[in-house]
Formats: structure tokens, C-alpha cells, sequence
């Protein structure tokens, strides 16, 4: 249970109040605040309280932040609230005083900031009583006359050394509690000054991890005296099962203190540690969260000794520092990792509160949400995501899914990871991973892959065709004039030559399949294309009773094209859209839009027709793919992908949200051209 911070929030806005008050109350802050409105309701609640932060806006209704916080103790922490642009004024006057400051945002995230500051304070306050408790122990020892000169220290000398040994690692520790997390310089300095006052030949850090489910460590920092051979790079992966190191893993385990002579330790160890001309050592356990993490080491390169219990006694202390600086490390590394992630990932308790979001979700939301209902900020929905862990898990299992996001086209990776909070109780932590651009590009290489194996086909199936077509193509030109004078035998022959156009045309379409690109590309206005084709679909948008809207950029599309091929992907989706109306009783409008954006040129041909079917639109641009109830190959968006990809753009198809279906064409374009015109 945390032990709750009293605060002081001198703040006279009724809306800051509340704003503040729920922040508190939806992340069950152990917060104990009093709001004062006022300098004078502050100076009251100061002298019936004692507080360990005060946060103050800078302009109040009786004065500035400035005539309350200089009468305020300086073991007090204060925080100045100031508005965007404001930053000078408080800055100038914080020069008088000993406060920060925070700027408020409109998203109100300034509140994490607070929150943040407060909870990284109270991390240094925690490291300043550690210190502050080992300077008491310290001194006690002193009062106990055990650092004094009795029968235990028989010169000076001895009880220099010993005097010696306290300052540094008084020096050391103040050092490393300054920082508040390991640091590699910092770190150095503290080992040089304990290494020398101690009189040993090196000191050093090892960290534990787990591999194959056997543990393992590895050094992480090292000090050696002079002449002392450096053993970083050879204490690397050593295997404490493997290594004949289990008696230390054993007691360092148990939070026990390891020592002795090198010659009377067991065999193993000996071939560990001879080899590096050891003749004592002194192995400190270090627990991050009641969990061994490694151990701190001291090593006699020169002579056997006892350690006396005042370097046993302040080392356990060291230890103790360095377990408080690991686990800050480790709580902010973590932190900026997650702030850093572009993936969005939230933390949501069991009833569907979410705790925390981190920038990239606040970013794409647009605001900071916590302690709203993560269905209903994150999804629209009033029911649980269909993807939710309670819903298809057990709330303590970690689980892992690819979801289409009800809201856009997004498609994610999600994945949801369970926390153990301090209290026992467990908060899920979720990342959705964007994987729309992969399933897309996925989705483009299968369907190429289909395209060409289909083209492959074309090829022997058009060679098969085309040749016997010619010759009776031929044979009807020659039966053509023989008999030019029957009537009827003509009217069969050329019924039989349009067939055989048809035969010819399809034959084409399928070759297009596999190479759309044999026309020569040139400048082209796609406007004047799109022009084109209302023009020649003009009898049949009349005959439907087909009202067709077009919506041309306000200047010329120049891109490098092939004008036929282009002309039949619009004539393609055009015929498309007509027929997707077919049967539609409601008014029939077709929609075409172009416009030039980043660099590209964009089409949009949109129906008011009953749309595309789930189950169509994965798979409406692969070859002979149809649900149309006329007769028809189901190439024709199939030669229109091959055709956009040619040019080497995109052609995509989605439903309206009110009715019918839009199919978008995305064209690269010469910029150069479009700013000349």
C-alpha cells in the first residue's frame, strides 16, 4: 500500500478543480489534497497542515503564485501551473524561489507531467532517507565504538583506513543517489573511490538473466587497482550450474553475504577464480523488488583478509543504494520505451478503464482519455471489442490477434499482456500494431502471383485460339466473295465474324492480364480521358436514368500513360458502377472526382448501388472472379489492377458508409509537369 502524498493545489478555476479531482480518482492516486481557491485560503490551510507538495497556478484572483510560494518552506516541493506562452514570467521569478513549473496544455496532459514529477520526487526522497539512514547507521556504529581504537584496531593506521572507508562511500553514495539511476561515468567514479579506500584490487557488478531455463550472469561494470589485469570481457554468460558456481546461487539467493579465502572454497570455484590471482573475496547480493538480480563483487589480488564488519556493514548499505538506482533505472527505461513506441498501446483495468495511453495513442486520438472505457474511446462501440481478452480468455491470460478496427480500414496486430500491480491486482497492458500497409502489400503480392500464373495460362490458351480463329476468319472472307450475291449466306458470315471479334477481344482481355504495359506511355491529361468516357457512356447513363456527377481538379493531371490503357480502366469501372445500379430503385448518381495530392493524382469513381459484399471485396480484383448474374469472364478489374500497377500506382474498393462503393486509383505523376501548368 502506498503511503498517501499530502498535497495543496491552490488553484481558483472551478473546472481546473473538478479536472483535477477526477484525474486523482479515475487512477486511484494516493493522493490526501486540499484545494485552497485563494493566497489567503492558502496561507490558512499552510499553517493547520503540514504538505509535501504545492501546486499553485501562477495568476490567482488575489495575487500571483509568487506572494504564497517564497513564505513556503523549502522542504516543501513546489510546482508553478502557467499557461502556454506565459513561460518567461515564472521562469524569471522561479530565479527567487525553489519551484518548477509545468505548462498547461488543452488536452490537460500537463496533469500526467504532474503526476510524473510528483512520483520521481518521491523516488529521490526515498534515495535521500536511504542515505540519510546509512549516515545513521553509520554514526551509530561510531557511538558503539566499533571504528574506535579498542583491542579490535591496535594503530592509527587501521583506524584511518576505516575512517577512510566511510568517506568514501559516503562520497560514493551521495554521488549515485544524485542521479537517481546507474550511470556508466558515475558509476566509475563511485568504484575508484571505494576501490582505493578499501584497498582491493577490483569491484565490480554482475546482473542475472535466464537462458533455456537455467541462470546465468554476466559482468556489467568493473574497477581494478593498477597492475590489475581487467577480467570484463572473460566474466561473460558463466552458467552458475555449469560453472561449479551453485553454492553461489545458493546463499547470494538467500540475500546472504558470500566471502572467504579463494583456497578454501571448492574446486570449482577455484578454477573460476584462480586463474584471475585471486586470494580473497567478498560477493554482495543485490534484490530489485525482492527478486536476486545480481551481485556486487570485491576482489584481493594481493593478500588474504578478513573484511571487517565496518566494511561488511557500509558495503550492505552500497548494496542496498544500488538496488534503489537499478530499480528506478529500470521503471524509467521502460517508461521511455513505451512513450517512444510508434505502436498505440493503452493499460485498461478489469472493468475497461484505461490508466494510461501513451503519446502515440494520445496523438492519434487526438486527447488523453484515462479513465474513460477503452470500447468506447478506442472502437465506438457500447458493447466489449469482440477481440477482448474477457470475452475470449480468461482475464489473466496474455493473448494475441489480427483485427479489421471497426472504425476506419485499419487492420492490427494486437496484443495484450497482463501486469501485476503492487496491490496484486492485475491491469492489461494492450499493444495494437498497424499492420494495414503489410496485409495491404500481402495482399498485392497474391494477387500478382494469381495474375501471373493466369497470364502463363493466356499465353497457351491464346496461342491455341488465335490460330485456328485467323484461318477461319480466312475461309469466311474467301466464302465472303464467292458468294456475294446470297444475301443470306453474307448475314451469317459476317453474324459469324463478330463472334469470332468476341472470341478475338476476349482473347485480348486475357493477355492483358499479363502484359497491360506494351503501349507506348505518353503525357496525358487524365481529365480529358475521363471526359472522353462520359461522352461514349452518355446514351447509357441516359438510358438508366443515371444522374453523373464529375468533379475534375482545377488544373490539367499531367502523368506519363498509356492513353488506351487508361481509357479502359475508366471505361472499365464506369461500366462497373452502371451495372452495380442495375435494379435500383432509389436515384441512381455516379460520382467522379479527381484531385492532385503529395505528389499523386487521384481518381474516385463512387455508386449509389447496394455496394460490395464482404466476401467480394477480398477477392473482387483476382481473374475470373464474377457474382454477376450476366455472362462474363471476371477479368475485366483484373486487366484494371494489372494496368494501375503497370503505372506503377494502386487501385483499391470499399463500401460507403450510406450506400454503394467507391473504387480509388492512385497515380504517380511528374510534379515538374503539374507545377508548369
Amino acid at each position: 500500500m502506498k503511503k498517501e502524498i499530502k498535497i495543496l493545489l491552490i488553484e481558483d478555476s472551478d473546472k481546473d478543480q473538478f479536472i483535477f479531482e477526477q484525474f486523482v480518482k479515475e487512477n486511484a492516486l494516493p493522493y490526501d489534497y486540499i484545494i485552497a481557491e485563494s493566497i489567503s485560503e492558502a496561507k490558512n490551510a499552510l499553517q493547520t497542515n503540514v504538505f509535501d507538495f504545492v501546486v499553485c497556478k501562477y495568476i490567482l484572483c488575489d495575487g500571483t503564485a509568487l506572494d504564497i510560494i517564497t513564505n513556503i518552506s523549502d522542504d516543501i516541493l513546489k510546482v508553478i501551473i502557467t499557461g502556454s506562452g506565459d513561460e518567461e514570467i515564472p521562469v524569471n521569478a522561479m530565479k527567487a524561489v525553489s519551484a518548477d513549473y509545468i505548462i498547461k496544455d488543452p488536452n490537460n496532459r500537463y496533469l500526467d507531467v504532474i503526476h510524473y514529477y510528483i512520483e520521481n520526487s518521491i523516488n529521490k526522497i526515498n534515495n535521500k532517507q536511504t542515505f540519510y539512514k546509512y549516515k545513521a547507521h553509520i554514526k551509530k556504529l561510531e557511538d558503539n565504538n566499533v571504528i574506535q581504537a579498542d583491542d579490535k584496531v591496535k594503530s592509527s593506521k587501521e583506524l584511518y583506513k576505516h575512517h577512510s572507508i566511510i568517506q568514501a562511500i559516503n562520497t560514493a553514495a551521495q554521488s549515485l543517489l544524485s542521479k537517481n539511476f546507474l550511470d556508466d561515468t558515475t558509476i566509475q567514479e563511485a568504484f575508484t573511490q571505494i576501490g582505493k579506500a578499501l584497498e582491493v584490487s577490483r569491484v565490480y557488478i554482475y546482473k542475472n538473466y535466464f537462458e533455456e531455463e537455467s541462470l546465468f550472469t554476466s559482468q556489467l561494470y568493473e574497477w581494478t587497482a593498477p597492475d590489475v589485469t581487467s577480467q570484463i570481457a572473460n566474466n561473460q554468460n558463466i552458467s552458475f550450474k555449469t560453472s561449479g558456481l551453485k553454492r553461489w546461487k545458493r546463499i547470494l539467493g538467500q540475500n546472504k553475504i558470500y566471502q572467504g579465502h579463494v583456497r578454501d572454497f571448492l574446486l570449482k570455484e577455484q578454477k573460476l577464480l584462480l586463474p584471475q590471482n585471486i586470494y580473497s573475496i567478498i560477493l554482495m547480493p543485490i534484490f530489485v523488488e525482492k527478486e536476486w538480480w545480481g551481485f556486487m563483487g570485491f576482489d584481493d589480488c594481493c593478500q588474504e583478509r578478513q573484511w571487517s564488519k565496518v566494511e561488511i556493514s557500509t558495503l550492505k548499505t552500497l548494496s542496498s543504494i544500488l538496488s534503489i538506482l537499478i530499480q528506478n533505472e529500470s521503471t524509467e527505461k521502460y517508461r521511455l520505451m513505451i512513450e517512444s513506441n510508434k505502436d498505440l498501446i493503452f493499460i485498461c483495468s478489469s472493468d475497461y478503464r484505461i490508466k494510461y495511453m501513451n503519446s502515440a495513442l494520445i496523438n492519434k486520438i487526438g486527447n488523453n482519455l484515462i479513465g474513460e472505457e477503452c470500447k468506447k474511446v478506442l472502437s465506438g462501440l457500447n458493447e466489449n471489442c469482440p477481440w477482448c481478452c474477457k470475452e475470449n480468455a480468461n482475464w489473466e491470460e496474455s493473448f494475441e490477434k489480427e483485427i479489421s478496427h471497426p472504425v476506419g480500414d485499419s487492420v492490427f496486430f494486437v496484443s495484450g499482456t497482463n501486469i501485476v500491480q503492487n496491490d496484486g491486482t492485475i491491469v492489461k497492458m494492450n499493444i495494437y500494431k498497424d499492420i494495414t500497409n503489410i496485409k495491404l502489400m500481402q495482399n498485392m503480392l497474391v494477387r500478382s502471383e494469381r495474375l501471373a500464373a493466369t497470364g502463363e495460362l493466356a499465353l497457351s490458351v491464346a496461342h491455341e485460339i488465335n490460330s485456328p480463329l485467323q484461318a477461319a476468319t480466312i475461309m469466311l472472307d474467301s466464302l465472303r466473295k464467292k458468294y456475294f450475291d446470297d444475301n443470306v449466306l453474307l448475314n451469317n458470315i459476317i453474324l459469324l465474324k463478330n463472334s469470332f471479334y468476341s472470341i478475338r477481344d476476349t482473347v485480348k482481355n486475357l493477355l492483358d492480364l499479363n502484359r497491360p504495359g506494351i503501349d507506348h506511355k505518353e503525357l496525358i491529361d487524365l481529365n480529358k480521358i475521363i471526359e472522353n468516357a462520359i461522352d461514349l457512356n452518355s446514351s447509357i447513363l441516359n438510358d438508366s436514368n443515371i444522374t453523373c456527377n464529375f468533379e475534375p481538379s482545377q488544373k490539367p493531371l499531367k502523368i506519363m500513360a498509356s492513353p488506351q490503357q487508361l481509357n479502359k480502366v475508366v471505361m472499365n469501372l464506369l461500366k462497373n458502377s452502371i451495372e452495380a445500379m442495375e435494379g435500383i430503385l432509389n436515384k441512381k448518381i455516379l460520382n467522379i472526382k479527381t484531385e492532385y495530392e503529395n505528389g499523386s493524382v487521384i481518381l474516385k469513381i463512387s455508386d449509389t448501388g447496394a455496394g460490395i459484399s464482404e466476401q467480394d471485396l477480398d477477392h473482387i480484383f483476382d481473374p475470373f472472379y464474377t457474382q454477376k448474374k450476366k455472362m462474363g469472364l471476371g477479368v475485366g478489374l483484373s486487366v484494371c489492377h494489372g494496368i494501375i500497377e503497370d503505372h506503377d500506382g494502386t487501385i483499391t474498393a470499399k463500401n460507403l458508409p450510406e450506400k454503394g462503393a467507391v473504387f480509388t486509383v492512385n497515380l504517380p505523376t511528374n510534379e515538374v509537369n503539374q507545377n508548369e501548368e
